[in-house]
C-alpha cells in the first residue's frame, strides 16, 4: 500500500472511531467534562443492574434528565489593543451542573438487595455543583473514596443509607474545601471515628 493511500486508511479510520464516540455526548449542552461524567454515572448505573431514569436517553439533553438541574453561568472577558483606546467585552454563557438529585437507586430495603458501583471520584468536575443528594444508593465503599475537592460551593450534600465505612479515618483534606456546606447527613452509614474540626471545616454546618 502506498504512502498515500495509508494516509487515506489513516484519515478514514479516524472518522469512523469519531463517528462512534458522537453518541456518548451528543446533545447535551454542557461542557465535555461534566457530559462525560453524567454517561459515567449512567453506565455505572448499568453496571450495577439498576435501571436508570427513563428520561435518560443517549442524544438528549442532559440536563433534562431526572435529577439533574443545571444553571447558567455567564463569563465576561475583557481584552484591550496597544493600538486603540477601545476596551471589547464579551460574555460567554455556559450551562453548567448545579444540582444531581440521586437518591434511592438502589435502597437498601428493596429485594433482591442492589449495590451501586460507582467510582465516587466522579463528582470532582461538577465546580458549580451546590446540591448534591446520593442517599439510599448503597455504595458499600470508603468514604475517602468520595473525592469532593474543590466542590466549594456545595451547600446540601446527603450520604446518608450508604454503608459507607470511614477506612483509614475521615479525609479531612478533601472536606476541608467545602466552605460553603451548610447541610450534611451521614447517618446509616459505618463511620464511628471523630469528625474533622477547625474553623476552616463546615464553617457554616
Amino acid at each position: 500500500m502506498g504512502n498515500g493511500m495509508w494516509v487515506v486508511a489513516v484519515f478514514v479510520s479516524c472518522c469512523c472511531l469519531f463517528t462512534s464516540l458522537q453518541p456518548v455526548i451528543s446533545g447535551c449542552l454542557l461542557d465535555g467534562e461534566e457530559a462525560a461524567a453524567l454517561h459515567t454515572l449512567k453506565a455505572s448505573l448499568l453496571h450495577s443492574d439498576i435501571n436508570p431514569p427513563s428520561s435518560w436517553v443517549e442524544g438528549n439533553d442532559c440536563c433534562s434528565w431526572e435529577g439533574v438541574g443545571c444553571s447558567s453561568n455567564t463569563t465576561t472577558t475583557t481584552s484591550s489593543s496597544t493600538t486603540s483606546t477601545t476596551i471589547d467585552t464579551t460574555n460567554t454563557s455556559r450551562r453548567v451542573v448545579e444540582a444531581l438529585h440521586l437518591s434511592r437507586f438502589a435502597w437498601p430495603y428493596t429485594y433482591p438487595l442492589k449495590q451501586w458501583h460507582l467510582n465516587l471520584s466522579v463528582f470532582k468536575v461538577f465546580h458549580e455543583l451546590r446540591h448534591l443528594d446520593v442517599s439510599g444508593n448503597n455504595f458499600r465503599r470508603s468514604l475517602e473514596s468520595l473525592d469532593i475537592t474543590g466542590l466549594r460551593k456545595l451547600e446540601h450534600l446527603n450520604l446518608s443509607y450508604n454503608a459507607l465505612e470511614e477506612g483509614r479515618g475521615i479525609p479531612t483534606s478533601s472536606w476541608t474545601s467545602l466552605s460553603s456546606l451548610r447541610f450534611l447527613d451521614l447517618s446509616w452509614n459505618r463511620i464511628s471515628g471523630p469528625f474533622p474540626s477547625g474553623k476552616k471545616f463546615c464553617i457554616h454546618l
